[in-house]
């Protein structure tokens, strides 16, 4: 669902239901380069050079820095779509919105905040908690197809 406050284009809105749905196991693909960048936290965790052929792999999405043990809550490797799926099992609403926002009690980002076309994934505004909050930013090219990744939790 798109977030009013800030609304995505419609090829990014595409991009995001298309990206949840490979996440929880609807589809097997969505718009995407060759090559995309998958971070945590800013933190450039893997480049995944033929995501194509990558996208069969779950273990693809399931990164942590060099030297990290944990992120959040989550012990390393931290799964990317983690918290798409825990979303969709607690039928749990997702919103798209345009702008990057901080995540409630998240540790300090390691790395700079997702810059360019972005659509980012979060719970809905009253499901944000410092159990449950995230952000889940799809950064696409011009035409509308993933280049990057990048997640941010909580840490309750």
């Amino acid at each position: 669902m798109a977030d009013a406050e800030a609304p995505v284009t419609p090829d990014l809105e595409l991009l995001a239901k298309l990206f949840v749905r490979y996440a929880v196991g609807d589809v097997d693909s969505f718009p995407h380069r060759e090559l995309v960048s998958l971070s945590i936290s800013g933190q450039v965790v893997a480049s995944v050079h033929d995501i194509g052929a990558a996208l069969v792999q779950r273990t693809t999405w399931k990164v942590c820095p060099e030297g990290w043990t944990a992120y959040g809550a989550s012990l390393c490797p931290v799964d990317l779509l983690g918290p798409i799926d825990e979303a969709a099992v607690n039928d749990d609403p997702l919103v798209y919105t345009a702008d990057y926002g901080d995540v409630i009690c998240a540790p300090t980002r390691s790395g700079p905040s997702p810059r360019g076309r972005l659509v980012v994934l979060r719970p809905v505004n009253d499901s944000r908690t410092c159990a449950s909050d995230f952000a889940l930013v799809l950064v696409a090219d011009v035409r509308g197809r993933l280049r990057s990744v990048d997640l941010t939790l909580s840490e309750p």
